[in-house]
């Protein structure tokens, strides 16, 4: 009993170590990558319906489109550089 005990603390030991490891090497080959984000407070009427003038989405709208044209450039950058790499 006592060396099965050992046996299995040993294996628990190597099982934590290798997760460990394995963790760690995952967070740090992870390439960053952009994100975009908003928050639309007024969509422009409440929750009633009632119209309120104010429609935070189109600049919602015209942000997001920057960031897809950025991303779409950012990707024809990448393919060309990979190509020129080969």
């Amino acid at each position: 009993m006592r060396i099965q005990a050992e046996f299995n603390d040993n294996v628990n030991l190597l099982k934590d170590d290798l997760t460990d490891k394995y963790y760690l090497a995952k967070q740090t080959t992870l390439d960053d990558y952009p994100i975009f984000m908003a928050i639309a407070e007024d969509i422009g009427y409440d929750t009633t319906g009632k119209n309120t003038n104010n429609n935070e989405l189109i600049e919602i709208r015209k942000e997001l489109s920057k960031f897809i044209k950025f991303l779409k450039s950012a990707r024809l950058v990448k393919k060309k550089s990979e190509k020129s790499v080969k």
